[in-house]
């Protein structure tokens, strides 16, 4: 896999890569899209037209349940008035009243017996008419009774009504005949109660339907409940003509998934075709750009590898054209460019151990002093684990720590005796001199600060910035040691040098205030025998007993 993808890596090779795949699939995804768009729109249409028809044919099922009780009360038999009471069979052994009555009625008044509240004229009208009358309190819920009156009996005598009370169950059975799989209905009166619901309903749903009639009697729209999505559709059954009372409002509810399941499926093998298509289109294009491209990207690797100092592996391209010898050709250049780098690298160290040299040549007391601190420094940064970066840094560091000395006079770097303040204050100017005759030089740019703060204590005690801890670099605090040792190993004009044992102790003593003390701890593990040996001054050959 990663073979056949290998000519990604190439700038050239991935704009081919996107050309050809932009040419050949954008246009047939961009149709594909919009077709999948269209389709998932007209089937979410689909499924809003499917609910509202529902909707209506529950309404409409309500609607002719109460023709049939209208036209059943009007048939019923009557045999007292004020008193008696007659069920009827209704639709399928339900009755569709729980109670028939015959009430007297004041027509002036409107006062009906039995009942507490007196019909208004336009109520009184509409019965004379011929016409159904529908009573119902106005906080009209499921539970609350319902009645419908009727003046129209050829057997009921002059200024009494018919009133019959209503078997809901009559009605919500006609209803749960229409329902469709999969819909819920809610039938919501006038009062924004529920009648009849086919699954509970939640107060919200039902207050964004009462705010929506406030706009159309009927409609449609999208709600969301936690995590699932579901269309609703509502449609008023109007009553005010027949039955003279407000709308009641029929609400069809269905899930997304049910409604949009026939969408999601065709999204899903459309994607799936759309998914294999590309996958063909790329291994394919695959194919076709490695051939030309892959070589490209294995003379950029090696180019690469080249310029990160790695000039002894070679490219290998077995492509038998113009990439093949293009890759010899690379080989031989890498090859020889190796060499040129090399002699560099030995012409650079063997610079640095001439100016090196050069420092401590300017008294017989400091011969070698650089090279023995810069040894010592190397092994102690060994111990700590430092970089190969990091440890080329400390070498060139150690090589120059005290060339900033070029501007100090030999007659205060050779006193015999002690140095007077303002000596001893020219003396400590020489690492700020050493930093700045190193920095025109950009490659060691890394090692100023080492060379800069190597007389730096580690309480802050030492010169020239009075640095301390942390703040000291790592490279620094173990020049430090480094240099201290050899400077009290070794003999100077104004004192002999100290015993090994006296020098180690000195510098245990001071670790934790003019040195690090991890860097002591690192120090004590270096064997110190690659140092005496070559210290010019008392030539002892033994490392003495701790």
């Amino acid at each position: 896999m990663n073979k056949i993808f290998s000519y990604v890596r190439s700038a050239f090779g991935r704009r081919i890569f996107i050309l050809f795949i932009l040419c050949s699939l954008l246009p047939v995804s961009l149709l594909a899209l919009v077709s999948l768009q269209r389709v998932s729109s007209q089937l979410k249409e689909d499924s809003h037209e499917h609910l509202r028809q529902a909707g209506k044919s529950v309404g409409m099922t309500v609607l002719e349940g109460l023709t049939l009780l209208q036209a059943d009360l009007e048939s019923a038999p009557i045999t007292e008035v004020d008193g008696t009471k007659r069920q009827t069979a209704g639709h399928v052994s339900i009755p569709r009243f729980r109670a028939v009555r015959v009430r007297t009625y004041d027509a002036g008044t409107g006062v009906v017996s039995g009942f507490s509240r007196p019909l208004p004229p336009t109520a009184i009208a509409h019965l004379s008419d011929g016409n159904a009358l529908l009573l119902a309190d106005t906080d009209l819920g499921a539970g609350v009774p319902m009645y419908m009156a009727t003046s129209v009996n050829r057997n009921l005598p002059q200024q009494c009504l018919l009133i019959g009370e209503i078997n809901p169950e009559y009605l919500w059975t006609l209803v749960g005949y229409t329902l469709s799989r999969g819909i819920d209905i809610c039938i919501v009166a006038p009062s924004g109660r529920t009648l009849y619901a086919s699954h509970p309903f939640t107060p919200t749903l039902i207050s964004n339907v009462m705010t929506q009639l406030k706009k159309s009697a009927t409609g449609q729209f999208e709600w969301q409940q936690e995590d699932a999505g579901y269309l609703v559709s509502y449609w008023s059954a109007y009553l005010q003509p027949t039955l003279l009372t407000d709308s009641w409002t029929v609400v069809a509810i269905q899930s997304e998934n049910d409604a949009l399941g026939p969408a999601h499926s065709f999204i899903t093998s459309f994607l799936l075709i759309i998914f294999l298509t590309l996958f063909v289109v790329v291994f394919a294009s695959s194919f076709l750009i490695r051939r030309s491209l892959v070589p490209l990207a294995i003379l950029k690797d090696g180019a690469n590898r080249l310029s990160s100092g790695d000039f002894n592996s070679e490219v290998q391209i077995t492509s038998g054209d113009e990439f093949e010898d293009l890759a010899i050709s690379f080989n031989d250049m890498s090859g020889h460019l190796g060499n040129l780098i090399d002699e560099l690298h030995w012409l650079n160290r063997g610079t640095i151990e001439v100016l090196a040299n050069t420092v401590d040549a300017k008294s017989p007391w400091t011969a070698g002093h650089s090279q023995r601190v810069t040894r010592l420094a190397l092994e102690i940064g060994k111990v700590m684990g430092l970089s190969t970066e990091e440890l080329q840094s400390l070498y060139i560091a150690g090589m120059f720590h005290d060339i900033g000395k070029i501007g100090i006079p030999e007659a205060i770097i050779d006193k015999p005796g002690s140095l007077t303040e303002e000596e001893y204050a020219i003396v400590k100017k020489h690492p700020e001199i050493g930093a700045e005759i190193l920095k025109p030089l950009r490659s060691y740019h890394a090692v100023l600060p080492i060379v800069w703060q190597h007389h730096e204590q580690f309480d802050g005690g030492g010169y020239p910035l009075g640095l301390a801890g942390e703040e000291i670099v790592l490279g620094a605090r173990i020049m430090a040691v480094a240099d201290v040792f050899d400077a009290l190993y070794s003999s100077r004009p104004y004192r002999q040098g100290w015993e090994l044992t006296t020098v180690i102790d000195f510098i245990e003593e001071h670790a934790g205030n003019m040195f690090d003390p991890e860097v002591v701890m690192a120090f004590h593990k270096v064997d110190l025998d690659l140092f005496l040996e070559t210290n010019s001054e008392t030539g002892r050959l033994e490392l003495e007993q701790r």
